[in-house]
């Protein structure tokens, strides 16, 4: 049986975070609908201890409304701090990839915006190739000695880029990628073929993201349109709109009878799906309110259904995909394949 509520080792490492870890992308932007303060410290209080921003979410603004968040309940020392650097954030090759310069700019204005001297485990937002491993990784170990990380990772990578990093580490007696942070969901299990065995095979953690596939697993869209103010509809420029296809939300339907059958909502069971699956270290939650948040944390202490997992893989077999969430960095051209014509 796979424990759903105690804390989890981040693969190797001696990190530990809480298996729901709370998500940062929507805050600041309309599809946050409580207050960014309370709905931290409402999971702090529920037993979450980890929480995951990035440089880039709206602009650093994620990143500033969590250290604000933190310092005005003066509990910093209660959580883990996630964050990621390297994807595109403004006009030039200075401001991308996995450069040591970039890495480290990054970082620091990440320190400056949460308000901390250190971040728990910083990852590469999306991968670099452009970029040889050795500076990428050297950059990384330099901001470990420093003092200003203490751990580090990788983000939507395919699996031959964490390997070449953790076995260059290993070569080079470095320390190595801890984690990585892929899409993972009912809707697209790819990371079930080779990413999730080489992390286990190599001790490395998988913190995954977008459990609810961004809202088409809770049912949002079961009407067969976009309603307004839901992520599909704030989203339009970004490939998310892609992801709502007839068969996602077919699945998604069928989903919520497989929950209800069991005394479980949609979302609880897609979270629960996720925390339950060999090989995941914690999947990364991003709840408006804190109604949500409790519905979501109240699965921590519970066991999937003996029942269920047979009936999810008839929906969505292992490995396979429905709807992309793992490949959204554009280094596979899966999103292309399944791309609807909303």
């Amino acid at each position: 049986m796979i424990l759903t509520d105690t804390p989890r080792q981040v693969g190797d490492s001696g990190l530990v975070v809480s298996p729901l870890i709370l998500g940062t992308a929507d805050f600041g932007s309309p599809l946050l609908h409580d207050d960014p303060e309370l709905l931290l410290g409402a999971a702090i209080d529920a037993g979450i201890t980890t929480v995951d921003t990035s440089d880039n979410y709206r602009d650093g603004e994620g990143e500033r409304l969590v250290g604000a968040a933190l310092r005005r309940l003066g509990r910093r020392d209660e959580i883990i701090i996630t964050t990621k650097c390297g994807f595109p954030g403004g006009a030039g090759v200075l401001t991308r990839n996995a450069s040591r310069l970039h890495i480290i700019r990054s970082c620091e204005a990440s320190l400056r915006r949460l308000q901390v001297d250190h971040i728990d485990l910083l990852l590469l937002h999306r991968p670099s190739f452009d970029v040889g491993v050795a500076e990428t990784i050297g950059a990384l170990h330099d901001l470990v000695t420093a003092g200003k990380i203490r751990y580090f990772g990788t983000s939507h990578f395919p699996a031959w880029k964490v390997m070449e990093g953790v076995a260059y580490s290993d070569r080079h007696g470095l320390p190595r990628f801890i984690a990585d942070q892929p899409g993972y969901n009912i809707l697209d299990r790819r990371i079930e073929a080779e990413l999730i065995p080489l992390c286990q095979r190599y001790g490395v953690g998988v913190i995954t993201c977008s459990p609810l596939g961004g809202g088409i697993l809770s049912g949002d869209y079961n009407s067969g349109t976009i309603p307004e103010g839901s992520r599909a509809d704030l989203w339009r420029d970004l490939p998310f709109r892609g992801r709502v296809t007839p068969a996602a939300i077919s699945v998604a339907g069928r989903v919520a009878q497989i929950a209800a059958d069991h005394g479980y909502t949609a979302s609880q069971l897609g979270v629960l799906w996720v925390i339950s699956q060999p090989g995941i270290t914690a999947t990364i939650i991003a709840p408006a309110t804190r109604a949500q948040l409790a519905e979501n944390v109240a699965v921590m202490g519970a066991q999937l259904p003996a029942a269920a997992a047979p009936a999810i893989d008839a929906l969505n077999p292992p490995a396979q995909v429905i709807s992309d969430f793992f490949s959204v960095s554009g280094w596979t051209h899966g999103e292309q394949v399944i791309r609807s014509s909303w």
